[in-house]
């Protein structure tokens, strides 16, 4: 069995309002092995975020842990002081967040971001920061990272901005990325582009992370363990599946009816129900265009070829769901 790199047991986290007690993490234990995608699914507000910001206590300042641990290696995490995990933050444990327009300081270049975080972890001239910048711009398929380097914030698309956010999580190569529902504010076609480019380069790296999503499908594909979390507590309920790069190159996993919660079978009933009935759509709307007609790439139209795509599309979306 691989090394276990972050062990989390019974988390507690509470806020304390005029009103009483919120216990908004309730008892939350899982744990990450070296070299896995461990997922975390569940509803908006059930905690999932809130989880990943307590490994590192970027917790909201009314917000207070008041139970149990969170093992990093052999240092818990809890019970460190704050300037030992200003050097673990950003270094060892890196994060990937959602929104990555509001991730970035307007006022600073791209570069002069990229190069701070490394400067900040590192002693290593300004030169040879630059340097390391560029290099990892490319790992994540930036077309001009000279161009992108002296770019602002504002002047990237949200896919660029999320690659880039990508690159200065992996800049100091860390041990364990943090990915928080890293495709919700983009587009279905960059949503794509990104679920590929972190499966390059995890396997690449060989890097263990934790990937936060409410969407079933994106966590089938990318996570090879799964915690479902619902009412502010992650249910025992553990789905594996293959990880894969294509949706007919998976296997159908025998595991996936273990999840025994109610909560569990709901989202994923919800999730095959949903791709079936887009198929089945679809399926009719094709029908009268002769869509189903064979056409070799070469000879097809460019009307052909897209509606072949949109079929295409709704297919591997059907083998999500089903996966």
């Amino acid at each position: 069995m691989s090394e276990i790199i972050l062990q989390v047991k019974n988390l507690k986290v509470q806020f304390d309002t005029p009103h009483g007690t919120i216990k908004a993490v309730d008892g939350v234990s899982f744990d990450i092995r070296k070299g896995e995608v461990f997922g975390i699914v569940g509803e908006s507000g059930s905690g999932k975020t809130l989880t990943a910001l307590s490994i590192v206590k970027l917790i909201p300042h009314d917000a207070k842990i008041v139970g149990g641990s969170v093992l990093f290696g052999n240092r818990d995490m809890l019970k460190t002081g704050e300037a030992d995990l200003r050097g673990i933050r950003g270094s060892k444990i890196a994060f990937v967040f959602q929104e990555p327009a509001s991730a970035f300081n307007p006022v600073f270049t791209i570069g002069y971001q990229l190069t701070e975080a490394l400067l900040a972890h590192r002693d290593i001239g300004t030169e040879k920061a630059r340097e390391a910048a560029l290099s990892y711009l490319e790992k994540v398929h930036i077309p001009d990272p000279m161009k992108i380097f002296y770019d602002y914030p504002h002047q990237l698309s949200g896919g660029m901005k999320q690659r880039v956010m990508i690159a200065m999580a992996l800049l100091n190569s860390p041990e364990l990325l943090m990915l928080d529902e890293p495709t919700t504010a983009l587009d279905v076609t960059i949503q794509a582009q990104i679920l590929d480019l972190l499966d390059e380069i995890i396997d690449k790296e060989n890097l263990s992370a934790l990937f936060i999503s409410h969407d079933f499908g994106i966590i089938s594909r990318m996570c090879a363990r799964v915690a479902v979390m619902k009412k502010l507590r992650r249910r025992n309920d553990f789905i594996t599946a293959m990880r894969h790069h294509t949706a007919r190159d998976r296997a159908f996993p025998a595991e996936l009816g273990a999840g025994k919660h109610f909560f569990t079978a709901d989202i994923l009933h919800a999730k095959c129900a949903r791709a079936f009935i887009e198929t089945i759509c679809l399926i009719f709307f094709c029908a009268g265009k002769n869509t189903f007609k064979v056409n070799f790439p070469r000879t097809a139209s460019g009307a052909a070829k897209q509606r072949n795509k949109i079929v295409q599309l709704l297919f591997d979306n059907l083998m999500i769901g089903l996966v």
